[in-house]
């Protein structure tokens, strides 16, 4: 008998045990591993939020402290209305006149700002409205897009500081309506739909005399 072929008792090879035990782990670990990347594409898609917020803060803050720091208060004393101040401002909405840069289509120099709410179904965007403040020389005023600042926003307050008088001592005021006077500063407090309340703005602008048109 050719003792090369016969078989032995026991065989390599894995029992029930040892596989189940395998795959067990196998699960464990593939869990481990689907954690682990469930976690970093949470975080990274955090840090993309938050960057997102980050940046429209930026833009916000840009445009208000650009514009805001030159305003100038000036009354519209040349149109056919009632004379009334440059500025005016209410919780949800302000109205002011500064300098725009000129750009290739020629509609520089001092124009009317208005930010406001506008509301389209269920969203609410903040825009700028703008218009020339001095009438044209050609009785023809360039049409400017609204300018869209900040999209989806739950809530908006502004906020100014200032006196009713000279001599009174200074305070937030919700509203700054028919006054021949800039206020000291201007807060505003913004939410965009999804996200926390961010940090307050505050912007003080270059007081200027009343009968000051330069440039």
């Amino acid at each position: 008998m050719d003792k090369s072929r016969r078989t032995t008792p026991y065989q390599a090879g894995f029992t029930l045990l040892e596989v189940l035990i395998a795959m067990t782990l196998l699960g464990v670990m593939m869990v481990l591993i689907f954690g682990t990347l469930r976690v970093s594409v949470r975080s990274w898609e955090s840090g993309e939020k938050q960057a997102a917020q980050v940046s429209q803060l930026l833009v916000l803050h840009n445009f208000l402290r650009s514009h805001l720091t030159r305003m100038k208060p000036w009354e519209d004393d040349f149109s056919e209305d009632e004379p009334v101040f440059s500025f005016q401002g209410t919780e949800q909405a302000i109205q002011f006149v500064s300098t725009l840069p000129l750009h290739n289509r020629g509609a520089g120099g001092w124009h009317k700002f208005s930010l406001q709410l506008t509301r389209n179904r269920d969203r609410a965007d903040l825009i700028v409205k703008l218009e020339p403040f001095f009438p044209p020389l050609d009785n023809e005023r360039q049409a400017i897009d609204d300018v869209v600042l900040i999209e989806n926003v739950e809530a908006i307050r502004f906020s100014y500081f200032g006196s009713d008088e000279p001599d009174e001592e200074a305070q937030w005021f919700d509203e700054w309506l028919e006054k021949s006077y800039l206020p000291k500063m201007i807060r505003v407090e913004i939410r965009v739909r999804g996200e926390k309340t961010w940090p307050p703005l505050v912007v003080a602008p270059k007081i200027a005399g009343a009968g000051d048109f330069s440039s």
